[in-house]
């Protein structure tokens, strides 16, 4: 029973020290992002077209559109959440979804 319990112990001890050996070469995994803001998305769709409003095709989060009479013709369009927070915030912002049963729950993020 002795030579269980040493073996265990020293079984263990290795592996806490190669789990923070690599822990503290590779970081602990997390990427750290700044959360920015809303995508204003009623912008974005102005911004492409004046006549253009946001409509949703559904209770998803991902169904967002800019829609409206381009040209005489009714046009829908969808969305591409990231370009609209590179647009609203700078060149590296993208969109996450913080909250998926939301459909508002889109947030522009950034690396720090």
């Amino acid at each position: 029973m002795l030579i269980g319990l040493a073996v265990g112990f020293l079984g263990a001890s290795i592996t806490i020290e190669v789990v923070d050996r690599l822990g503290n070469s590779q970081g602990s995994g997390e990427r750290l992002e700044v959360v920015l803001g809303h995508p204003d998305l009623a912008a974005f769709c102005e911004q492409n077209d004046s006549g253009l409003v946001v409509t949703s095709s559904g209770p998803g989060p991902e169904n967002w559109h800019c829609s409206g009479p381009v040209d005489g013709l009714f046009t829908t369009i969808s969305i591409d959440l990231d370009e609209v927070c590179r647009t609203q915030f700078e060149p590296g912002a993208r969109a996450r979804l913080f909250e998926p049963d939301d459909p508002d729950g889109w947030r522009c993020i950034a690396d720090p």
